[in-house]
């Protein structure tokens, strides 16, 4: 099958959603480090996979477009799978102006970085994609989760004689070879816990289970989720925003109390190390969250870089930025 990048090939195949840009960049949301499945398959275009679906996006001007690949057309189904995606239905632009409002720092920096919103993802595939992040980088994360697919998914279909699979099931992923496999396919320790988290919540709570976290209180989804194989504060509070949050129950933020800001909106070489520290988060150098219940008062010093901020003392809510990509968003509390 032939990838379709543009709207103007195969049109019928395509349709779109209104969506300005200050609501959604797929380029600084699909690279963000969220999710792993997603590539840019031609300047503008982002193919990947949602669900058991192929998708390709693009936007041009206020409008979001897509297809999707199969015996499926585009329609009302494809249209809300998508909006739940991005959860278009929070208005972003209007909370960018509010947090404005209250966090000078964040103004200085949002205008580079319009669009930028939490996925909405399935909450297996987000609990299992952020247990292979520990001690790793993006790059490798998403060859990790491509092996992972190719070895224990459906295939969906081949684009350009590139294949692409869903996300494994959990009763693929539990089995009593699994564990092997993926030590093969280079996961190292975290293949234990892969595996057996995945063997947990399939003997558990189930699919289900995990979906209904998004209705119980935030402490205790924590403490649920930290009860599984691998999963500590630093995962937990990535996997915050993608199953407590992803459920419209947004009530958590992630907060690196270290993080690096890279070139991006700086100038080339542009960096300043950035060191945040949160009542109630953990140490230096790890990860945690905080609930809306929590005080998101920080002490933030920003050292001198092109940016031309130096020793500044700012409370949470600016977007740090890695690798020409936005790496993390902390935000004010909504």
């Amino acid at each position: 099958m032939a990838l379709r990048d543009t709207p103007s090939t195969c049109p019928t195949l395509w349709r779109w959603l209104r969506c300005p840009p200050a609501e959604l960049r797929l380029d600084l949301v699909l690279a963000s480090g969220q999710a792993f499945r997603w590539r840019e398959s031609s300047p503008g275009a982002w193919t990947g996979v949602l669900g058991d679906r192929v998708w390709t996006l693009r936007q041009e001007r206020d409008r979001l477009w897509y297809t999707v690949y199969g015996q499926e057309t585009p329609g009302p189904e494809t249209d809300r799978i998508l909006r739940d995606y991005f959860q278009l239905d929070v208005g972003l632009a209007a909370l960018y102006r509010t947090w404005g409002a209250a966090d000078p720092l964040f103004c200085q920096t949002a205008t580079a970085f319009p669009g930028v919103r939490v996925l909405r993802q399935d909450p297996v595939e987000c609990l299992l994609s952020f247990i292979c992040t520990s001690n790793n980088h993006v790059a490798r994360i998403t060859t990790m989760i491509e092996r992972l697919c190719q070895a224990f998914g459906q295939h969906l279909c081949s684009l350009d004689e590139q294949p692409f699979h869903a996300f494994p099931s959990l009763a693929a992923l539990a089995g009593s070879e699994a564990e092997a496999k993926l030590q093969a396919l280079g996961f190292g320790y975290r293949a234990r816990f892969v595996s057996g988290t995945a063997r947990a919540i399939a003997e558990g709570m189930g699919a289900k289970g995990l979906c209904q976290l998004r209705a119980v209180p935030y402490a205790e989804a924590r403490r649920v989720l930290c009860a599984l194989p691998g999963v500590g504060a630093k995962v937990t509070s990535s996997v915050n925003c993608g199953v407590p949050m992803q459920a419209g129950r947004r009530r958590s933020s992630s907060v690196l109390t270290s993080a690096r800001a890279g070139p991006v909106g700086a100038g080339p070489g542009g960096a300043a190390a950035v060191q945040a520290v949160a009542r109630g988060a953990p140490r230096e150098g790890s990860q945690g969250s905080l609930s809306l219940e929590q005080s998101l008062s920080v002490s933030c010093p920003l050292h001198a870089g092109p940016w031309g901020i130096s020793q500044a003392r700012k409370r949470l809510s600016i977007s740090f930025i890695t690798r020409n990509k936005i790496e993390m968003s902390i935000w004010k509390t909504l």
